[in-house]
């Protein structure tokens, strides 16, 4: 067994993409297929920190269950969020399986923006909702 950990550091950018979807109701749009309505939205806070803190707890049983255990972990920032960065990260997931490279592509857009004010009516309310919790340090500066 070869183990691939896929990990999005971005905690609030994590759970704002799991209420999101499930407020437009889709996870996943094709290329060429019509995008859902990209804002702007008003996102639940408390919902938010809810998502929050469940990906929180994830993220810690996932590095402790692969604390001993060699793997790859792959870093959505890193290797996923841009285009251009996806051959460089398939192929490092070849080396580890011993098969050679292959062109890749996704057939999957990005529905989100860079800057979530743009499609979150509520951001700034957001992240002070945030602030006055545990999970201060993962508000976006």
């Amino acid at each position: 067994w070869k183990f691939v950990y896929l990990v999005r550091q971005d905690l609030f950018r994590k759970a704002l993409s799991l209420v999101v979807a499930q407020a437009r109701g889709t996870f996943t749009v094709r290329a060429g297929e019509t995008q859902p309505k990209l804002g702007p939205m008003r996102i639940n806070a408390d919902e938010l920190i809810a998502a929050m803190r469940e990906r929180n707890a994830h993220g810690q049983r996932e590095t402790e269950a692969l604390g001993k255990i060699p793997h790859l972990t792959i870093t959505y920032e890193e290797d996923l969020l841009r285009p251009e960065a996806h051959q460089a990260t398939s192929d490092r997931v070849f080396e580890l399986l011993g098969l050679p490279s292959v062109p890749v592509g996704a057939p999957l857009v990005r529905t989100s923006r860079d800057r979530i004010s743009d499609y979150i009516e509520n951001y700034d309310e957001l992240v002070e909702a945030v602030r006055r919790t545990e999970l201060a340090l993962h508000v976006p500066v």
